[in-house]
């Protein structure tokens, strides 16, 4: 009887193992995920700041390649586009085809806290 509870105590425990170790993987793999964003001409920081601060929420990094201020280099942002696809992808999933507007509700919101 005291070592059928010992053992039904391990595979518990080895369960519950799995299962963490499962979160923790799609954890890693979300925080991995960069979303590249190309920012022509000047930019506004502190909208830029709150953008961060949002997509840090919705598990994922933002980083900018800044542009020049006449727009010779645009051709870089379409570049982006294929790569950002497995982050909108993610997005739709969890928030829905809307996605984009929720997003700057939220970047909105964060503006007014600063």
């Amino acid at each position: 009887m005291k070592s059928k509870m010992i053992l039904l105590m391990f595979l518990s425990f080895g369960l519950y193992q799995i299962e963490t170790n499962a979160q923790t993987d799609t954890t890693m793999i979300q925080d991995s995920l960069t979303w590249h964003i190309y920012i022509p001409g000047r930019p506004n920081m502190n909208y830029l700041n709150a953008q961060k601060s949002v997509a840090k929420k919705w598990g994922v990094k933002v980083e900018y390649l800044y542009g020049d201020c006449v727009g010779t280099h645009d051709d870089k942002g379409k570049a982006f586009e294929a790569e950002n696809q497995t982050i909108f992808n993610l997005f739709e999933e969890k928030f829905g085809k809307d996605w984009e507007t929720k997003f700057q509700e939220e970047v909105e919101l964060e503006l007014k806290k600063e």
